[in-house]
């Protein structure tokens, strides 16, 4: 399973282990950080840029799991997180690490900031949000298995 330490300074590599390697996804490198919430429920890998044909979002990756007392130190594994891209619907894509393939595939769980298993759709309670639109999966897909691969 992924550590949540390994990732959280893998995360800050990416600009330079992907440069010129992704295609609709794109980092902001002054913006690049790391930042925990929850008592290190949440962890946010920020920093990131998502294209959809002529628009720019920007965009992060949540990774949730079960809160710990020390979330700079401790390196708990993770296997839930989502992508957020900062527009008003269709904005999220959820991913849970499957130990059997050694990949990560779309789900549509979450942990909230409490440590509790939830679905997607009743953490986000958007009418218009849409979680794990076709549209955006494919249109991420490769390069999310690209910084899958490079955060684990």
């Amino acid at each position: 399973m992924p550590s949540t330490r390994t990732s959280a300074e893998n995360w800050m590599k990416l600009p330079h282990v992907l440069k010129n390697k992704l295609d609709t996804i794109s980092f902001d490198e002054k913006k690049v950080a790391v930042n925990y919430s929850g008592n290190g429920a949440w962890v946010y890998l920020e920093g990131m840029r998502v294209r959809l044909g002529d628009e720019v979002f920007a965009a992060h990756i949540t990774i949730t799991k079960s809160p710990v007392s020390n979330a700079k130190v401790d390196s708990d594994p993770w296997t839930l997180c989502h992508l957020t891209l900062n527009r008003a619907h269709n904005s999220h894509v959820f991913y849970e690490w499957d130990e059997n393939a050694a990949k990560f595939r779309k789900t549509t769980n979450v942990i909230d900031r409490d440590g509790k298993h939830r679905a997607a759709k009743e953490h986000f309670r958007i009418d218009d949000s849409q979680i794990n639109d076709p549209d955006l999966v494919n249109a991420v897909k490769e390069d999310m298995r690209l910084i899958f691969d490079s955060l684990v």
